[in-house]
């Protein structure tokens, strides 16, 4: 795991960059898209399977990252947004944004629970619980990463003085 974690310092960089920079939805895509390649590469070396188990495997996969991308891409709509009205964030818009990310959350857990269940049918229940790991592992290192580029509500206004 320590192998994959040196390779995710790199991608997380290029994964938050979009959130602390003014990017566009396009380029945002872009990013993720691009992450999305490369951290099948590091699953692929991470779960070391081979032959029907990896057929099986990232056919789950697959499906699971075709779901959990338009996840992502909410998550990224939410926090642009929080950046977007930070300067004049009123209580409206906190809880509107506040509540659509527990949303976000609660959905991501459901296909996490949905993709388990797929591919302990598909590889077994170590392979699958060796995957859900890795993933859980993934997401929590980004979430730190980005969430450390994103100020607290008034927190600039305290710096400013």
């Amino acid at each position: 795991m320590k192998r994959v974690g040196v390779i995710f310092g790199v991608l997380i960089c290029l994964m938050a960059y979009p959130l602390q920079a003014q990017v566009s939805d396009e380029e945002a895509k872009l990013i993720q898209d691009a992450w999305g390649l490369d951290k099948k590469e590091m699953i692929d070396q991470y779960m070391g399977l081979s032959g029907e188990a990896a057929n099986s495997f990232w056919e789950v996969y697959d499906a699971y990252m075709i779901e959990r991308k338009d996840l992502g891409m909410d998550r990224y709509q939410i926090l642009k947004e929080y950046a977007e009205n930070y300067d004049g964030l009123s209580g409206e818009k906190a809880d509107e944004l506040t509540e659509r990310l527990f949303k976000n959350n609660m959905a991501l857990e459901k296909l996490q629970l949905k993709c388990y269940k797929r591919m302990k049918k598909a590889v077994g229940p170590l392979e699958a619980s060796k995957f859900i790991q890795a993933e859980r592992y993934i997401e929590s290192v980004i979430r730190i990463e980005v969430q450390s580029g994103i100020p607290f509500i008034d927190e600039l206004q305290q710096i400013r003085g």
